[in-house]
């Protein structure tokens, strides 16, 4: 048998490291999401004060959550959903004024800023209905 017919290389393929770095990504989260409690999730109310820049209230990770946010009827105020890039949420945004229902998917982020300049406005955030993500057995475990 001729030695150079099998190659050894103690560093993976870009393919290979990519998958490794899923896998391993995946794996985090599957083990993150087994840890929440959407029923405790679901019973707080968050209140902030918020102004022109953009306030986090709360991380979601559920299959479907329904959020209801509320504030004085002379505040313009606008909620952003899902993950937040370069300063700005990335998935929807809605102008609201008093208050508003929003339905969230997936993993992200619920961020909210008032559109009234110079104005802050005291925002309370309550869940309604979640679904949690469901949890299969990790092929990590």
């Amino acid at each position: 048998m001729n030695s150079s017919t099998f190659t050894f290389s103690a560093r993976p393929t870009r393919r290979e490291a990519f998958a490794l770095s899923l896998t391993q990504l995946l794996c985090t989260v599957l083990l993150l999401l087994s840890a929440m409690s959407p029923v405790h999730a679901a019973a707080q109310e968050k209140r902030l004060l918020v102004g022109s820049e953009w306030v986090w209230f709360t991380d979601y990770a559920y299959l479907i959550a329904d959020w209801t946010l509320q504030a004085s009827s002379d505040c313009l105020l606008e909620v952003g959903t899902g993950m937040k890039l370069s300063n700005n949420p990335r998935g929807s945004r809605k102008r609201f004024e008093g208050h508003i229902r929003t339905t969230t998917w997936g993993l992200g982020s619920i961020h909210v800023r008032s559109l009234t300049p110079s104005v802050s406005c005291m925002v309370s955030l309550t869940a309604g209905h979640v679904e949690p993500l469901p949890i299969y057995s990790s092929p990590c475990l």
